[in-house]
């Protein structure tokens, strides 16, 4: 059977893609024009067809002959002009979905977003109204439903250089979170094809163990180098260098600044000094 993977070409979708074709599944990979991740999908056997969540006949080409459809988009990163929570999170996903239906897809697997998520920001409504149009639809659908992927979580972007030595977590620093690995996520998606009891149901995904992000930085202090200190802060709510997306979805002002912070690694401890671009932590 011929499977359809939407996102392909993000760190999850392009994951699915190689687990698909390494179980001999038939993957067609949807993949914007000039898009600049396309690479990842050099080594996995994989029809690649061009298409776009805001090209609606591009969608139904994509999904004829497809027996499912795995969509895993967004536009938190990947954002283009003409991309919003509207267009792609509400209406692209929901055009993909008629274009399913009309094709004759039968299986319909949608990566969403944890159950917790507070529903004050626009991007995890757009995500919560999507998963309630899923469910009225006549396809056999499956919602993952996972929570923030550790490789993500904990990377530069998020204010994790670990190679620096660096690492800003929003205060207060103590909500757990049960991280979980996106190759568990892409298991999941792939394995979830084929069950029967996977079908009309949600799946909150998680790791085995919720850690608050400085119980994080504390684990990684005890495997890091000794020679290595470890310098993290407390930072405001705000991510330096995120797309506007990003801190319009989060709900995170943006504010440049430099913040005071305290050095974590035990040998170091009551030390203080300043990263660059961190929140002031009296804001």
């Amino acid at each position: 059977m011929t499977i359809l993977v939407v996102g392909a070409t993000g760190l999850l979708g392009s994951s699915i893609c190689r687990r698909l074709a390494e179980r001999g599944s038939a993957v067609r990979a949807l993949v914007r024009s000039n898009s600049p991740n396309e690479s990842r999908l050099a080594s996995v056997q994989a029809e690649i067809v061009t298409g776009d969540l805001k090209d609606g006949p591009s969608l139904l080409a994509a999904c004829r002959g497809c027996s499912a459809v795995i969509t895993t988009a967004n536009t938190l990163i990947s954002a283009r002009r003409g991309d919003s929570f509207h267009t792609v999170e509400a209406g692209g996903q929901a055009a993909l979905l008629r274009a399913a239906e009309g094709a004759g897809v039968r299986r319909f697997i949608y990566v969403s977003l944890s159950p917790g998520l507070p529903s004050d920001s626009p991007f995890v409504r757009a995500k919560r109204e999507f998963e309630a149009r899923v469910r009225r639809s006549r396809l056999a659908w499956t919602i993952l439903q996972p929570t923030s992927f550790m490789e993500t979580a904990f990377s530069p972007a998020a204010g994790w250089d670990l190679e620096r030595g660096r690492v800003a977590v929003i205060k207060p620093g103590t909500a757990p979170v049960s991280y979980i690995s996106l190759e568990d996520v892409a298991g999941f998606a792939v394995g979830v094809l084929e069950s029967a009891a996977a079908a009309e149901r949600f799946l909150p995904l998680g790791g085995p163990e919720a850690l608050s992000p400085l119980q994080a930085v504390r684990i990684f202090e005890d495997v890091m180098p000794a020679h290595r200190a470890l310098r993290a802060s407390l930072a405001a709510p705000r991510l330096d260098g995120c797309p506007a997306a990003v801190q319009f979805a989060l709900r995170l002002p943006r504010r440049p600044g430099r913040g005071r912070l305290t050095w974590r690694r035990h040998s170091d401890a009551g030390n203080t000094g300043v990263v660059p671009g961190a929140a002031d932590l009296s804001a």
